[in-house]
C-alpha cells in the first residue's frame, strides 16, 4: 500500500517515471499502472494541449508586447509631434510678436511722417492762403482801379456812342437828302427825256400830218383839214423770254436774270446799302427739282446750298458749314472729313432731366487749316430761352483761383510783338498803334481779334507767306465761266454796262491781290480797348462758372459798345434796303440799336469786315441765334487763349525767346 500511495503521489506530482513500478510493463493496459496506454495517451494529449496553450499564450503575450511597443512608439511619435507643434507654435508666436512690433514701429513712423506732412501742408496752406489773400488784396485793388477805369471808359464809350449815333443820324439824313436829290434829278432827267420823246413824236406827227394834208389838198381842194391826231408813246423793245429786267425797290436793288442753255440762271444784283454805297453781285443759280435744292455760286467761289432740311455754306479749299432745320450744326472738310458734328442728348442735373446739345470735335483749326485731334473733344451746350427763343449756350470750364492769379499780375517787362514773342499774335489785324503788352488782358484782347483771322474757319487756307493759294480747278473754271457769261450779258445790256461802270463787281478770295486784304483787317483803337474789357468780363465769368448770355449783354450798360465777332459765315440782309450780304470769321459788329426782344433779329452796325463781306457802317439784321453762337465761340476762344498765356507765364523760359 505504501508503494501504491507513493506512486499516486508521484503521478500527481508529474513524476510518472518515478511512479512506475517494476510490475508495470510498457504499453500495458493495467489501469493501476501509470504507464498504461490510455493514461499515456491522456498525458500526451494533456502535454499537447498544454503546448498549444503555451504557444497561444506566447502569441498573445507577443501580440500584447507588440501592441504595447506600437502604443509606446505611437505615444513617442505623438509626444514628438506635440513637441514639434509646440515648438512651431512658440516660433509662430515669436514671429507674430516680432511682426506686431515691426508693424507698430512702422505705424509709429507713418504717424510721425503723416504728422510731419500735415504740419508741412498746414504751413503750405497757410502760406498759400497768405499768398492768396495778398493776391486777392492786390486783385481787389486792381479791380477797384479797373472798375474806375471801366466806369470812365464806359462814360467815354457812351459819349462816343452818342456822338456816333449823332454822326450816323447826320450821315443818314445826308444820305436821304442825297437820295432825294438823286431821285429828283432822275425824275428831272426822265421828264426831260419824256419831253424830248414827246417833242420828237409831235414833230413826226406834225410832219406826217403836213404830208397827209398836202396829199389831201392835191386830191380834194374843197375838203376841210383833218382833225388833230392824239400823240402815242413808243412801245418798249421786246424782252427775250430767257432774260428779265426788274426794278425791285429802286434805288435799293436792280436784278438782271438770264437763263443759260444748261438751265442755270445768271443773276446780277445792284444793291444800294444803308450807307448809300453801291454793290454789284453776280452769281449762278442752279435749281434741282428732284432734291428741291437751290445752289448759288458767287464770283469769289462762295457757294450756298438751300435744301428743305438744311442750309450749307462753302468756300473753296476749306470746310462746308451746315445748319439743319433742327438747329444742329456740322462742319466737314473736302473729301468728307468731319470737323465737328452735333446731336441732342439728355443730361441729368439736380435730379431732373433736361435736353442739351452735344458737339463732338474731331479736328481743330491751326495755321489756316485743320489738324486731327488725338482725342475727340466733347462740348455740351445748354438749351436756354432768350427772348422766348431757344438758343444753345456754352458753359465755360472752371479753373482753380490760382489759374487766374497768374493772369492778374502785370508783366515784369512789356511784351513786344514779333518773332521773339512766343504767344503774341501775328499782325493780321491792322492796328492804329503797334502792339505792346503790359499785362495778360491786353495780350488776350489782341489774341481774340487775331484768332479767327489766323484760323480762318471755313475760309481758304493760307500758305507760310500768308497768301491764299489758287482755288481748285473746278471752282476756278466755274467762276471763269460765270465771268464770261457776265461779260457777254454786259456787252448786250447797256444798263448793266452803266451799273458796272459806276461800281466794281463784288469779289473776295479769288480776286487778284485779295489775300493781303483778307489778312489785314482794319481795327480801330476804340474797338481794341473794348475787346480787352470784354476779355476781362469773360475771364470773370469763367472764374464764376457763368455762361456768356446774349440777354445779359443786352440788359447791361455795356450793350451800346459791346463788339460781336463773327465765327462762322452767315447770310444777313441790309436793314433799310433788304440787300443781302454775308459776315464771316473775324468780322466785327455792334448794336446799331439795343434790341428789346420783340423782333427775331437785332440791327447790327458793321465795324470792320473783309472785302466782299458786308460793308463797314452798313446796318444789317442778325438773328439772336447767330449772335449767341458768336458769344459761344468768343467764350471758347478766351478759354483756349487763357490756357496758352498761363502755360507761357508759368514756364521756366517765360514768353520771350532768349
Amino acid at each position: 500500500m505504501r508503494k501504491v500511495a507513493i506512486a499516486c503521489l508521484l503521478a500527481a506530482l508529474g513524476q510518472p517515471a518515478l511512479a512506475q513500478q517494476p510490475n508495470c510493463p510498457p504499453n500495458n493496459l493495467i489501469p493501476t499502472c501509470p504507464n498504461n496506454v490510455i493514461e499515456l495517451r491522456k498525458q500526451q494529449e494533456a502535454q499537447r494541449q498544454a503546448q498549444i496553450r503555451a504557444q497561444q499564450e506566447a502569441q498573445r503575450q507577443a501580440q500584447i508586447r507588440a501592441q504595447q511597443e506600437a502604443a509606446q512608439k505611437a505615444a513617442l511619435q505623438k509626444a514628438q509631434q506635440d513637441a514639434a507643434q509646440k515648438a512651431a507654435l512658440q516660433k509662430a508666436q515669436q514671429e507674430a510678436a516680432q511682426n506686431a512690433a515691426l508693424q507698430k514701429a512702422q505705424q509709429d513712423a507713418a504717424q510721425k511722417a503723416a504728422l510731419q506732412r500735415a504740419q508741412q501742408e498746414a504751413a503750405q496752406r497757410a502760406a498759400q492762403q497768405r499768398a492768396q489773400q495778398d493776391a486777392a488784396q492786390r486783385a481787389a485793388q486792381q479791380k477797384a482801379q479797373q472798375d474806375a477805369a471801366q466806369k470812365a471808359a464806359l462814360q467815354r464809350a457812351q459819349q462816343e456812342a452818342a456822338q456816333k449815333a449823332a454822326l450816323q443820324r447826320a450821315q443818314q439824313e445826308a444820305a436821304q437828302r442825297t437820295a432825294i436829290q438823286n431821285a429828283q434829278q432822275a425824275q428831272h432827267d426822265a421828264a426831260r427825256k419824256a419831253a424830248a420823246q414827246r417833242a420828237q413824236q409831235e414833230a413826226a406827227q406834225k410832219a406826217a400830218y403836213e404830208r397827209k394834208r398836202q396829199e389831201d389838198a392835191q386830191r380834194v381842194l374843197s375838203k376841210p383839214a383833218p382833225a388833230p391826231v392824239a400823240p402815242t408813246l413808243a412801245r418798249p423793245a421786246p424782252v427775250a423770254p430767257a432774260t428779265g429786267f426788274a426794278q425791285a425797290g429802286a434805288p435799293a436793288r436792280t436784278v438782271i436774270n438770264h437763263r443759260s442753255a444748261d438751265g442755270s440762271n445768271l443773276v446780277v444784283q445792284q444793291n444800294v446799302t444803308s450807307t448809300g454805297a453801291k454793290q454789284v453781285t453776280a452769281y449762278r443759280q442752279v435749281e434741282d427739282p428732284r432734291t428741291r435744292t437751290s445752289t448759288r455760286t458767287y464770283l469769289d467761289g462762295y457757294r450756298v446750298t438751300q435744301a428743305p432740311t438744311y442750309v450749307s455754306r462753302t468756300l473753296p479749299n476749306h470746310a462746308t458749314y451746315t445748319q439743319y432745320d433742327t438747329g444742329l450744326r456740322s462742319a466737314a472738310l473736302p473729301g468728307g472729313k468731319t470737323v465737328y458734328k452735333e446731336q441732342y442728348v439728355t443730361v441729368r442735373s439736380g435730379g431732373a432731366e433736361r435736353r442739351a446739345v452735344q458737339r463732338t470735335v474731331y479736328m481743330a483749326p491751326a495755321g489756316g487749316g485743320y489738324v486731327p485731334l488725338k482725342t475727340q473733344v466733347v462740348q455740351v451746350y445748354e438749351v436756354v430761352n432768350v427772348y422766348q427763343r431757344p438758343v444753345y449756350v456754352y458753359r465755360p470750364v472752371r479753373y482753380a483761383p490760382v489759374f487766374f492769379t497768374v493772369l492778374a499780375v502785370p508783366f515784369a517787362a512789356p511784351l513786344i510783338a514779333g518773332p521773339q514773342c512766343l504767344v503774341c499774335p501775328p499782325p493780321v489785324p491792322a492796328y492804329q498803334a503797334p502792339p505792346r503788352y503790359e499785362n495778360s488782358y491786353d495780350l488776350l484782347g489782341d489774341m481774340q481779334l487775331a484768332g479767327p483771322l489766323i484760323d480762318d474757319p471755313l475760309l481758304p487756307a493760307r500758305d507760310a507767306s500768308g497768301n491764299v493759294p489758287a482755288a481748285r480747278d473746278n471752282v476756278r473754271n466755274e467762276v471763269d465761266d460765270l465771268q464770261r457769261q457776265l461779260d457777254q450779258q454786259a456787252h448786250d445790256n447797256a444798263e448793266l454796262q452803266a451799273a458796272l461802270s459806276q461800281t466794281g463787281l463784288q469779289r473776295t478770295s479769288l480776286a487778284a491781290g485779295s489775300a493781303a486784304d483778307v489778312s489785314r483787317l482794319k481795327v480801330p483803337d476804340r474797338v481794341r480797348e473794348v475787346m480787352r474789357k470784354q476779355v476781362r468780363l469773360s475771364a470773370a465769368q469763367h472764374q464764376n462758372g457763368k455762361p456768356l448770355l446774349l440777354s445779359d449783354i443786352v440788359e447791361s450798360g455795356f450793350a451800346p459798345i459791346y463788339v460781336f465777332q463773327a465765327a462762322a459765315p452767315i447770310d444777313v440782309e441790309d436793314v433799310r434796303t433788304g440787300a443781302p450780304c454775308r459776315l464771316a470769321a473775324g468780322d466785327l459788329t455792334e448794336f446799331q440799336k439795343v434790341p428789346d426782344g420783340s423782333a427775331g433779329a437785332a440791327p447790327m452796325s458793321v465795324i470792320a469786315s473783309r472785302p466782299g463781306h458786308c460793308e463797314p457802317n452798313q446796318v444789317v439784321h442778325v438773328r439772336y441765334e447767330d449772335l449767341q453762337e458768336m458769344l459761344n465761340a468768343f467764350s471758347q476762344r478766351v478759354e483756349e487763349n487763357m490756357k496758352k498765356v498761363n502755360a507761357c507765364l508759368t514756364a521756366r523760359g517765360g514768353c520771350m525767346k532768349t
